[in-house]
């Protein structure tokens, strides 16, 4: 059906009854009430304008987003009508909701400029005007993203303008106002936003940056660390290197009383040695004698720390299942959580079966078959063509095959009645984003530095359910990660010089079969991703991405499993590190 959009065609919106019946003022609110007006709506032209306003309304607004494309999924927003926007954006008198006329505009404004100045204008005094009922609200994190929204779309319009500005003023008054109460993110955000675009005083907001770490220093030491590591750049910015140097100084004696504490534990090594090498990039930043001698005294602990355990991650197996039960079992595993428990949750749904598990498995469904005595097996490839040839009679070749066979069929059943499920009600219920994985990867000791971005979109594409985009980011991110902890312990990654000189990196398979990477991992963890990413037995999902033989509907099973294998191994040593707090 061919629309042409104009303002009468969301005349069907009735924005005062939606005010009425929304929990609250925030574009999520009223896309809640609109669908249950969808349901019911038999009028075509009526319920096409309000599915474009739900779907408008339900974008997430993402800060710091690689892409820059601030309204996600942007494939999403791209697809929309300008003509649709444009009538939504010329129109808004009749909506109360700050966060909703903020929402139209922006919309307009990023989708080809489908509206003029004046409508964007309004709409960034709109988002200020939402930013600060939100915070009243005590939604910082909301609110935060609404201010950030502000400055950066009022940049957007002209860093001359007086509306830049009058909206940067406003920032620095709210986080002067934020400071001296809060114990969470918000001025954080804030502090970082004006350090980037470099405004503000730096020394002001070096100053405002310690005293949010002192706030918090007893009951959240990554937090602490996080605003004394912000108060070290501004110092270095407002030429302080004293002062910055005593913040990197505390910084790194926080993490070597963290770095005790996970000592104390058996699963708690792995995080320890994280903690020391952290303390001693810490004591490498400052520079000079007294680091160097630091340095040297904490490379002695992360040695000993090394020998001394393997970090050990949550077992559950997961038995035999129907898969309505499992759908049930994985809703309820995240369901009424808090966010971080819900991943949690997520990530403990089940634990790749042990290697002996599978080898018993494997002997009652092979023994007793003639036919599996003397049959020739082929395997085929998504191509057709023929990617493994096992004879019959090999006994142990046959055993391992079916284990693979076992493996990959759990993947299949797994994505579909366990993660999806488990997903969709995270994302019912809390809407994480890539700034949440953000928070997750640059805490991690899974994910090297450097790294946080890469991973943070790939595992955001999932949170959307893009899961062919979040396998090709983090295939190549999972693999680097991999390598970086082998080179940790030791383990040189590169092959040896060939006559020419030239060395390559060991890929995955090499990586994988490597015998050192099982004081990181576990066997049964191992043999999953060597079944699902690089043995031709199993799904050999590397190999088959890199070759471009894979589609995204027939792979989509495997790419839901190889994005919750990521986000376990960058989560669940987080969960070890709180069950030690």
């Amino acid at each position: 059906m061919e629309i042409t959009w104009t303002t009468e065609s969301f005349a069907a919106i009735d924005w005062d009854a939606l005010a009425a019946a929304a929990a609250n003022e925030t574009c999520r609110a009223y896309a809640k009430v609109i669908s249950g007006e969808i349901e019911t709506e038999t009028d075509e032209l009526r319920k096409a304008a309000k599915l474009l306003v739900r779907d408008l309304l339900r974008l997430q607004l993402v800060f710091a987003s690689p892409t820059g494309d601030w309204l996600q999924p942007a494939s999403t927003l791209s697809t929309m009508p300008r003509e649709a926007l444009r009538a939504l954006a010329s129109d808004t008198s009749r909506v109360k909701s700050a966060d909703v006329r903020a929402r139209l505009a922006d919309a307009a404004w990023l989708h080809g400029r489908a509206t003029n100045y004046q409508v964007a204008a309004a709409g960034v005094q709109d988002y200020l005007a939402s930013a600060r009922q939100l915070y009243a609200s005590a939604s910082w994190p909301e609110s935060s993203l609404r201010l950030q929204r502000a400055v950066q779309l009022a940049r957007s319009l002209g860093p001359r303008q007086q509306l830049f500005t009058d909206v940067v003023s406003a920032a620095v008054g709210m986080l002067r106002t934020a400071v001296p109460t809060d114990k969470s993110r918000y001025s954080l955000r804030i502090i970082d936003l004006l350090y980037d675009l470099k405004l503000g005083d730096a020394e002001e907001l070096a100053g405002l940056a310690e005293l949010v770490a002192t706030q918090v220093a007893s009951n959240n030491t990554y937090l602490a660390r996080d605003y004394l590591e912000r108060a070290a750049r501004c110092w270095l910015r407002a030429e302080h290197p004293a002062r910055a140097a005593s913040c990197m100084i505390e910084i790194a004696a926080t993490l070597e009383r963290d770095a005790e504490a996970f000592d104390s534990t058996s699963q708690g090594r792995f995080l320890c040695a994280h903690a020391l090498e952290q303390a001693l990039e810490a004591h490498r930043s400052i520079g000079g004698d007294i680091a160097g001698r630091e340095i040297e005294r904490l490379r002695a602990r992360i040695q000993n720390v090394r020998a001394s355990g393997v970090a050990a991650l949550p077992r559950v197996e997961m038995g035999t299942f129907q898969i309505g039960d499992l759908v049930e079992h994985a809703r309820r595993s995240v369901r009424s959580k808090t966010s971080f428990k819900a991943l949690i949750g997520l990530c403990t749904l089940t634990h790749p079966t042990s290697v002996e598990t599978l080898r018993e498995h494997a002997k009652e469904a092979t023994s007793g078959s003639l036919f599996s005595l003397v049959a020739t097996s082929q395997r085929l490839g998504r191509s057709g063509r023929v990617i493994e040839h096992i004879a019959g009679a090999d006994d142990d070749e046959r055993l391992i095959q079916q284990m693979h066979a076992e493996v990959t069929t759990h993947h299949k059943l797994f994505a579909i009645g366990g993660i999806r499920p488990a997903l969709q009600q995270i994302q019912l219920e809390h809407g994480l984003r890539e700034a949440d994985m953000f928070y997750l990867a640059t805490r991690s000791p899974f994910v090297p530095s450097g790294r946080e971005h890469q991973f943070a979109k790939g595992l955001a594409a999932g949170l959307f359910e893009d899961f062919d985009t979040a396998a090709h980011i983090l295939m190549p991110q999972f693999e680097n990660a991999l390598r970086w902890h082998l080179a940790r312990l030791g383990v040189p990654t590169m092959s040896s010089p060939a006559s020419g000189g030239a060395q390559n990196e060991f890929d995955l398979g090499k990586v994988l079969e490597h015998p050192r990477l099982l004081e990181v991992f576990d066997s049964a963890t191992i043999f999953d991703w060597r079944s699902l990413l690089t043995e031709k037995a199993g799904m050999n999902l590397r190999n088959e991405l890199a070759h471009g033989l894979l589609d995204s509907e027939g792979s989509e099973q495997e790419f839901i499993y190889f994005w919750w294998c990521v986000l376990r191994v960058v989560v669940l040593p987080l969960a070890v590190a709180k069950a030690t707090e």
